[in-house]
């Protein structure tokens, strides 16, 4: 690498969610960014950590390669980023990846990242409103409907596997 070292910031503003106390180390080799040993907390609570290549040589876009995770974050928190109302959907989130693809000035973050992630929420609530209709087509299933007088539906976990794709 001709520069590396270490970066410390005590907050940064993103797209998505601010990060607090900011750790990552860094190399410039040709013409790539490495962030390495990435470390941040969410605000909201949680942590994000991961790796990531950003190359540098086109002026139309940003090429990015990455893998990361989030542990124990505020699930309506991180739900914002999706559009889905704050307190719709509650709970603990446990994210993991290694999506790549092309980041666009002036466009959202994710529109053209593909890859897979992982998604696993515990100990939470889902307001009946946003219910997906799988699930809403299972509680009907049984028969009767336990929580048709309630306005949320609790649930101790759910898991995703998930592949993004662009667009």
């Amino acid at each position: 690498p001709w520069v590396s070292g270490q970066a410390r910031l005590s907050w940064l503003e993103t797209d998505l969610i601010p990060l607090e106390e900011l750790v990552t180390n860094f190399a410039i080799q040709g013409n790539s960014l490495y962030l390495t040993g990435f470390q941040a907390g969410l605000e909201g609570g949680g942590k994000l950590t991961g790796d990531m290549e950003v190359k540098l040589s086109r002026s139309d876009a940003v090429p990015v390669a990455l893998m990361f995770s989030v542990e124990e974050a505020s699930m309506s928190r991180v739900a914002e980023i999706f559009g889905i109302t704050p307190g719709d959907i509650t709970g603990f989130l446990s994210i993991g990846g290694a999506p790549a693809g092309d980041l666009h000035p002036g466009e959202p973050l994710l529109a053209h990242l593909e890859g897979r992630v992982d998604l696993n929420a515990r100990e939470g609530e889902l307001r009946r409103q946003t219910l997906p209709v799988l699930l809403a087509l299972a509680q009907a299933s049984e028969g009767y409907n336990e929580y048709a007088e309630r306005a949320s539906i609790a649930y101790e976990s759910m898991t995703a596997d998930m592949t993004l794709a662009d667009d």
